[in-house]
């Protein structure tokens, strides 16, 4: 199922004139944002 979300996904942006993708950038933020609240998080389910 995801492989046929993914292509769509991406046809929408590249026709509203993207051109470049930075999938690293953005796992970049995403790491840091679970660094910064994970902790909270695992305290907050006890785990």
């Amino acid at each position: 199922m995801a492989g046929n979300i993914c292509p769509i996904f991406i046809w929408e942006f590249i026709e509203m004139g993207v051109r470049h993708f930075c999938i690293g950038w953005d796992l970049m933020v995403i790491y840091q944002w679970c660094r910064k609240h994970g902790e909270g998080l695992h305290r907050l389910l006890g785990e």
